[in-house]
């Protein structure tokens, strides 16, 4: 299909902000000590790197000796704000001020982790996605959770998801209901909504063990997909990195060959990658050959960035990602177009906090006549939170993505979110933080 009017695009990206009372609201919903941290770290890149580290190990601490050993190790030097220096030397403190404790610095770093967390377990996550329903917001969760090394590790995360695909289906059959958030022009949409991620399914998930790993992760699916067919729930397939990509594809198709009458399933593309347009194409064609429940793509611009980019310039691999946004940028509205003119063959799912791509994936869908909540518009947990509302207000329908678990998993998961959040790059830094105009950040991407 052919671009939509970049004046509706504009027009979309202007009523959302105002809609959502985007002017007025903060970045974060967190605590003084975690906005203050993060304005920080998007200051100082040298202290930026620090925090993260100790955010990434912090889970591993002992006690409170072994946490102020650690902050004196990741923040004694020059790069670290004055008042956290001065609170290194008070001693017997920790570097958050005087006077306050490490169990203080301890409390602090798990409330900024519940910033971005639903719950450690369903039954603690399920009031806040109730919250979310009751406000017109559906959500699916993500157990957290990043590649295992043992099949004993992969049957507690199987069995992690059973367990909470089996307190959502008894929760969510009470809740009230709403025709937008359950219905779209090809059928019901299940209330249920659980993303998973393959190599937490499977240690052998990757190219040196593709048919072990594909096989494992079938197998610990198999019965998760015949109970969310009873439900019903959609079991969503998260893409992880480069060298699993191919693999997952293949996993959702396999899936979908045994499983052509239902569940309802889903998958990610990520439009950072440079082949992310073909395997766009070839995921709508098959879905539209093989299924007779619409495929759900979520479209992500992508959580791996840096990480694809470090690991293949160390390698000396082609980088498999754009380098340049404006590139992700462009091709993520090449893919939304795409998916817009094979609704129906596939179920799109837009994922982004950037309101221009936001209003683009709107204005698309309204110029190929598609009615209001045909397609989906998907953002995470505790960013931004007056967006949803105003996309909800458009009449559109909105997804939250959920994660759910520990501390420890959920390190990683919040350390990407965090670098996402200060990156130089960052549509919500530019225009929470650095306080951009919006005419300025929804231009169109220039390649």
């Amino acid at each position: 299909m052919s671009a939509p009017s970049e004046r509706d695009v504009q027009a979309l990206a202007r009523r959302i902000a105002e809609a959502g009372g985007e002017e007025k609201t903060r970045l974060f919903r967190g605590t003084w000590w975690s906005d203050q941290l993060l304005a920080w770290a998007m200051a100082k890149g040298e202290f930026k790197t620090q925090l993260f580290r100790f955010v990434d190990v912090f889970p591993g601490c002992r006690d409170d000796d072994d946490v102020m050993r650690h902050m004196q190790e990741y923040f004694g030097q020059g790069s670290t704000p004055a008042p956290l220096r001065l609170g290194l030397g008070v001693g017997g403190k920790v570097p958050f001020g005087a006077g306050v404790s490490a169990a203080t610095a301890r409390r602090n770093i798990h409330r900024m982790a519940r910033q971005f967390i639903a719950g450690q377990n369903a039954a603690e996550a399920l009031p806040r996605l109730e919250e979310l329903w009751q406000a017109g917001q559906a959500s699916t969760v993500d157990l957290l959770g990043e590649k295992t090394l043992t099949p004993a590790e992969a049957d507690r995360y199987s069995q992690r998801v059973g367990e909470v695909l089996e307190r959502l289906a008894g929760a969510t059959a009470v809740w009230p209901g709403d025709p937008l958030l359950e219905a779209d022009p090809w059928g019901p949409v299940p209330r249920v909504n659980i993303s998973v991620k393959a190599t937490a399914l499977a240690p052998r998930f990757g190219p040196l063990t593709r048919a072990e790993g594909l096989e494992e992760a079938r197998s610990r699916l198999r019965p998760l997909l015949l109970r969310a067919r009873e439900v019903p729930a959609t079991i969503h397939i998260d893409t992880e990195h480069d060298d699993v990509k191919d693999l997952t594809f293949e996993l959702v198709r396999a899936l979908g060959e045994e499983f052509p009458g239902g569940p309802a399933l889903g998958c990610v593309v990520q439009a950072y990658r440079k082949d992310s347009y073909t395997d766009l194409r070839d995921l709508v064609a098959w879905s539209k050959g093989a299924l007779q429940i619409p495929l759900q793509i979520r479209l992500v611009k992508g959580a791996y960035w840096d990480y694809e980019t470090v690991v293949a310039k160390a390698e000396g691999w082609p980088v498999p990602v754009f380098e340049e946004k404006a590139q992700t940028d462009a091709n993520y509205e090449r893919c939304v177009r795409h998916l817009i003119e094979h609704a129906g063959a596939v179920r799109p799912a837009f994922a982004s906090h950037n309101l221009r791509s936001l209003a683009y994936g709107v204005a698309a869908a309204r110029a190929a006549g598609l009615p209001d909540g045909a397609v989906e518009f998907q953002m995470l947990y505790g960013m931004a939170g007056p967006v949803p509302a105003a996309l909800r207000s458009l009449g559109q329908r909105v997804r939250i993505y959920a994660p759910v678990g520990e501390l420890v998993p959920g390190m990683a998961y919040l350390v990407r979110r965090l670098l996402e959040n200060t990156s130089n790059e960052s549509f919500l830094r530019h225009r929470h933080v650095e306080r951009k105009e919006l005419r300025e950040l929804v231009r169109p991407p220039r390649v």
